[in-house]
C-alpha cells in the first residue's frame, strides 16, 4: 500500500470525493470528528501530500460529502434471490458499476438530489438468535473504506471495476428499494425460510398483550441493556459503544436512566427512539418479533404461564 496510496488519495480527490484516514488494522475511520465535512480532505495535492507522508493509513470516503450511496453486500447468493425477488438484477449491476472488493463486495454509485438513510437487510439466524446481514443500503455521514486499504481479516481492499470515468447514478430500481422501505423490509424477510411472520393482535388478546407487558417490564427490571449489546460484541468506549458489524466509531450513547440510543444509521438499534433492555433484546435477538421476544423472556424469567402473547 505505501508505494500507491498517496496516488490513490490524489484520484480520489479528483473525482470529487471528501476522504478520510483510516487507522492500520481498522475497517472505517474512528478518530474524532471524523463525520465532520469540515475535518474531510477534497483537494488533490492535499490528498497527495496526506498520504504521501503516512503511507501506512487507508482511506475512506465520506458518503453524503462525497454525493456517493453504495450497495454492500454480506451474502452473495441470498443478497441476489431477495434483489431478484424486488426486480433488482444483482449480476448486471455488478457487471457495470464500479465495484469494491474485500471480504465481500460493494457497489458504489452516485446519490441522487434526495437525502437517504442507511439501510439493512437482514434475516434471523436459523437457530433463532440474533440476526445476520444480507446487504446494506449505505447513504447518509457514514463512510466507506476505499482501496487500497487493508481489511483486518482479508488483506487489501481493491476495484475489481474501478471508477475511471466517475461513478454512474443509482439505478432508479434500487432507488424505489430505498424509498418504499417498509415494502422492501418485509419482502425480504418474506423470503427467509425459517422465518415466521407474527400473527395480527385481535380484540380478544388484549389481555395477552397486557400480560406481555408485564413480561417486558420484569425482564427490564432483570437485564441490563448494555450488557446485552456487550454480549452481541458491541464494544464499550466510555459509556458509548460501536457496532461489530461496522467498524465505525461508537456512536451508540449510554442514556442516564440505563436506555441506550443509537446514532449508527445502518445499525438495526437505529430506531430513532431510546431503547431499553427489552427493546434492544427484541431486535438483537429476535429480530424486532415483539410476540417472539416476549415468549423467549417469559421462558426465561419463569413466567411462560401468565404471558401466552
Amino acid at each position: 500500500m505505501s508505494a500507491s496510496v498517496a496516488s490513490y488519495a490524489r484520484r480520489y480527490a479528483e473525482l470529487g470525493l471528501a476522504i478520510t484516514w483510516v487507522p492500520p488494522g481498522e475497517k472505517g475511520p474512528r478518530h474524532r470528528g471524523w463525520n465532520d465535512p469540515a475535518h474531510a480532505i477534497d483537494d488533490p495535492v492535499t490528498a497527495r501530500d496526506f498520504w504521501k507522508s503516512r503511507p501506512h493509513l487507508g482511506i475512506a470516503a465520506l458518503l453524503q460529502p462525497s454525493r456517493l450511496v453504495s450497495l454492500d453486500v454480506d451474502d452473495e447468493t441470498r443478497a441476489a434471490q431477495v434483489l431478484g425477488h424486488l426486480g433488482v438484477d444483482l449480476d448486471h449491476l455488478r457487471a457495470n458499476a464500479p465495484t469494491i472488493t474485500g471480504r465481500h463486495y460493494r457497489l458504489m454509485f452516485r446519490a441522487p438530489d434526495e437525502a437517504l438513510r442507511h439501510r439493512t437487510i437482514a434475516w434471523p439466524k436459523p437457530e433463532g438468535a440474533g440476526s445476520m446481514v444480507i446487504l446494506e443500503l449505505r447513504a447518509g455521514m457514514i463512510a466507506d473504506t476505499l482501496p487500497p486499504s487493508r481489511h483486518p481479516t482479508a488483506g487489501e481492499y481493491r476495484w475489481s471495476r474501478p471508477p475511471r470515468a466517475g461513478f454512474p447514478q443509482l439505478p432508479d430500481r434500487l432507488l424505489a428499494l430505498w424509498r418504499k422501505w417498509d415494502r422492501t423490509q418485509r419482502a425480504a424477510l418474506t423470503l427467509c425460510p425459517w422465518y415466521v411472520p407474527p400473527k395480527p393482535l385481535e380484540r380478544h388478546e388484549h389481555k395477552s398483550k397486557r400480560l406481555g407487558e408485564s413480561v417486558i417490564e420484569a425482564f427490564n427490571a432483570a437485564h441490563n441493556a448494555a450488557a446485552i449489546l456487550e454480549a452481541h460484541e458491541y464494544k464499550r468506549t466510555r459509556g458509548r459503544f460501536a457496532s461489530p458489524a461496522t467498524g465505525h466509531a461508537a456512536g451508540i450513547v449510554e442514556l442516564d436512566d440505563g436506555r441506550l440510543y443509537c446514532h449508527h444509521q445502518g445499525d438495526p438499534l437505529a430506531t430513532g427512539h431510546a431503547l431499553d433492555a427489552f427493546d434492544v433484546y427484541r431486535i438483537l435477538d429476535h429480530c424486532g418479533d415483539w410476540r417472539s421476544a416476549v415468549r423467549a423472556a417469559a421462558q426465561l424469567l419463569g413466567m411462560n404461564g401468565r404471558a401466552a402473547a
